[in-house]
């Protein structure tokens, strides 16, 4: 029992070398446990960026120009030194469409064998429903979502003319699209015409945008305004004929033919996913998913891509850092953490500190081939597979997930691409960027 103040008392409290990155902090559901992790002065990095776990709930701090003290954080001669406090507690994002009783799998410690294991369970979970006709489904539900989400993005030519409950469902769809783009407008001056699913003169479907009413708005001949030698300015998509998409559901849900879709969907249930079946989409709170990437029906039997629900945590965690002009005499940082986590164990999306200012050296090592770089490029190139040979010898192809398991995502390794290139090629990458470099050469 290592008392830190009047009120906390630490059931046991773990101590950390130099460097050391923790993603997964014990916890307790009876009481708190300390992490004290040993600092560099000069290097100052905290170590809460490396937990894997999602600090998006209700938070606080010491208020600016106060200190608190804490009975761990002392001096060489055993004084405490004044120290800042921040606080928050845990929480994740699912789909409203998910098992919420089933993710709420309560744990007090994790490592990474324990995700292996949440990964296995997962993948053989999905190979159960593995199959062509689910890979083309995903696809077709995929392809109705960007439909749904981005419209016709050809000019706007002509006006469209609504009737009541078309513009009362254009007004939602606009709602929709401004939190789905998470604040930014959609650009103006777009087609708003309706989306139809015809056949062509040679009998194969193809998705196209109306710009105009009609009597048979979702089996018209062809837009008044579309001329294939003149305007060719709305959408046409010839490509879902190519058999890699289920076209009785496109046809079912563009033409507002809701039995039909309603029976496709509850065979694709049967087979164990679609639209009605249970999601298992989880993400923290620090990832920019507003929304989930698997359409559902709403109450209202609409099929959208609904909004991520907050999935509240009972686990606080509470730092106490020295305030900067005593750190020299007191190098630590103590996280706190109580309460028990209640839901499953996340995976660790975030690439650490350290980590990622090893990556950013080595790609301000490849020098002339930065420019040009791409991340399947920066994986293959002799400077990484050096690198990943000397750091991991017993290995024989290292792989950027075995250095850490967000390194696998490639959108992390190309934002990481693009701040090298910021960086090192503050003229871009163009004529005045080769003119910059072989300046700075010369």
């Amino acid at each position: 029992n290592v008392a830190i103040n009047r009120i906390t008392t630490l059931e046991v409290l773990y101590e950390y070398p130099l460097g050391f990155v923790l993603e997964y902090p014990e916890t307790s559901s009876t009481g708190s446990i300390g992490h004290l992790f040993r600092m560099d002065p000069d290097d100052w990095q905290d170590p809460v960026l490396n937990i894997a776990y999602s600090r998006g709930g209700r938070m606080g701090q010491s208020l600016s120009g106060t200190s608190v003290q804490c009975r761990v954080l002392v001096n060489g001669a055993g004084e405490q030194v004044p120290c800042s406090e921040r606080h928050t507690t845990c929480a994740l994002t699912i789909c409203p469409n998910s098992d919420e009783d089933h993710l709420r799998t309560p744990h007090t410690k994790a490592s990474r064998e324990d995700v292996r294991e949440q990964l296995r369970k997962d993948r053989e979970d999905r190979l159960q429903y593995v199959s062509p006709t689910r890979d083309i489904f995903l696809k077709t539900s995929a392809y109705l979502a960007a439909i749904q989400k981005l419209g016709c993005t050809r000019p706007l030519l002509e006006v469209t003319n609504l009737s009541a409950t078309e513009e009362e469902a254009r007004e939602t769809r606009e709602i929709y699209l401004h939190q789905v783009q998470r604040g930014y407008r959609t650009k103006e001056g777009l087609c708003e015409g309706r989306v139809v699913f015809d056949y062509g003169d040679n009998g194969k479907p193809y998705i196209r945008y109306l710009a105009s009413p009609s009597h048979e708005p979702y089996r018209a001949k062809i837009c008044e305004h579309y001329n294939p030698r003149t305007n060719k300015d709305h959408l046409n998509d010839h490509g879902i004929a190519d058999g890699s998409y289920h076209l009785e559901y496109i046809e079912a849900v563009i033409s507002g033919d809701e039995e039909e879709a309603r029976q496709i969907e509850e065979a694709i249930f049967s087979l164990g996913y679609g639209p009605l079946a249970d999601c298992s989409t989880v993400t923290n709170c620090s990832q920019q998913k507003t929304f989930c990437s698997f359409s559902h029906r709403d109450k209202a039997q609409n099929l959208i891509q609904p909004l991520m629900k907050r999935l509240e945590c009972s686990s606080k965690f509470r730092v106490f850092e020295p305030k900067e002009a005593h750190r020299k005499q007191c190098p630590f940082v103590l996280i706190v953490t109580s309460g028990a986590h209640s839901h499953p164990v996340p995976l660790p999306s975030k690439t650490p500190p350290n980590i990622r200012t090893a990556f950013m050296e080595i790609l301000g090592k490849l020098a002339e081939d930065l420019p040009d770089i791409t991340p399947r490029r920066l994986i293959r190139h002799p400077i990484m597979q050096s690198f990943l040979a000397s750091k991991f010898p017993l290995l024989v192809c290292p792989t950027l997930a075995d250095w850490h398991v967000s390194l696998s995502n490639r959108s992390h390794i190309k934002a990481y691409i693009k701040q090298a290139i910021e960086d090192h090629c503050p003229f871009g990458t163009g004529w005045a960027g080769t003119r910059f470099r072989v300046h700075i050469k010369s």
